[in-house]
Order: C-alpha cells, then sequence, then structure tokens
C-alpha cells in the first residue's frame, strides 16, 4: 500500500510495528508513544513477532497509513532522524487524539435521527 513504507508519524523508513485499530505503520519510536496512549486509543503490535490474520491485515491494506488520518495538509510533522519524544508525542496526540488532521464533516450533513429514519 502506498505510503507503508514508511512511520505514518515521522517518516522513518522501514516501520517495524503497527496500529490495528488505526490502519497504520509505525517505527519503533512512534510506536512508543502510541503504547502510551493507550489501548482505547491505539492497539500496537509487532509486524515480525505479532500473528497477524487476514482480517488484520485487509484492515491494513485498507485503511493505509495516510488515507484517513491526515486528509488535510499538515504543516509539520516531526522529523525521523531528530525528533524529541515530546514532538513525536505532540503531533500523534494531536493526530489521533485530537483528531486535527481528518476531513471536516460536509455543512449539509443531516442530523443522526433524519439519517435513522432515512434508514428505515
Amino acid at each position: 500500500v502506498e505510503g507503508n513504507d514508511v512511520c505514518a508519524d515521522c517518516s522513518a523508513p522501514k516501520p517495524e510495528w503497527a496500529s490495528l485499530n488505526l490502519g497504520c505503520l509505525l517505527c519503533i519510536e512512534c510506536s512508543g508513544v502510541h503504547r502510551m496512549l493507550g489501548s482505547h486509543i491505539s492497539r500496537v503490535r509487532s509486524l515480525a513477532l505479532d500473528e497477524w490474520t487476514p482480517e488484520l491485515i485487509g484492515v491494513m491494506v485498507s485503511i493505509g497509513n495516510k488515507s484517513i488520518w491526515e486528509a488535510k495538509k499538515i504543516k509539520s510533522r516531526p522529523a525521523a532522524h531528530n525528533a524529541t519524544r515530546e514532538e513525536r508525542e505532540k503531533f500523534i496526540r494531536a493526530k489521533y487524539v485530537d483528531k486535527e488532521f481528518l476531513a471536516d464533516l460536509p455543512a449539509d450533513r443531516e442530523s443522526l435521527p433524519e439519517q435513522l429514519m432515512d434508514c428505515v
């Protein structure tokens, strides 16, 4: 998948970790920050040491590193070779906890009750 050859957060080459529920590949340094966020935010697994079912692989392929989480342009990202842990944490929290780079919802979106009624 395009973009999965680098860490989704700092662009370090050859990531060896993944966030199962976020569908992105991570370097060892960024995976540590993801683990610190808690499994309710990011479920981190090793690409080499953990078992990968076809379903998990399907999730990773369908989401990809940048398809959802970086819909908006990012002005600055931590550099793989010299980012501090604090810089990584600030960026990763903004991206996955605060969801700053997700696409905006359409302004003309129906309310949830209206959407549910349309489905019935």
